[in-house]
């Protein structure tokens, strides 16, 4: 039997295509954080806006006299 060499060898257009599928792997990826991001942006405004109708209704600073309830 002997040595047998396992030598690796790309065809013509195998290396094209493996960075083609590297490329479309980044660009899934990078659509998915910016999705991610987007949405946990619009979260951050929500909370943001929240805060500051309760800080102007008087919820901000615990009760008061001046309390609405």
């Amino acid at each position: 039997m002997g040595n047998v060499c396992r030598c690796v060898t790309y065809k013509k257009g195998g290396l094209k295509v493996l960075l083609l599928i590297v490329l479309a792997l980044l660009a899934i990826i990078l659509f998915g954080v910016g999705f991610t991001i987007h949405w946990l942006f619009i979260v951050a405004i929500i909370a943001a806006l929240l805060f500051v109708i309760s800080f102007f209704v008087g919820g901000a600073g615990g009760r008061s006299r001046r309390a609405w309830w």
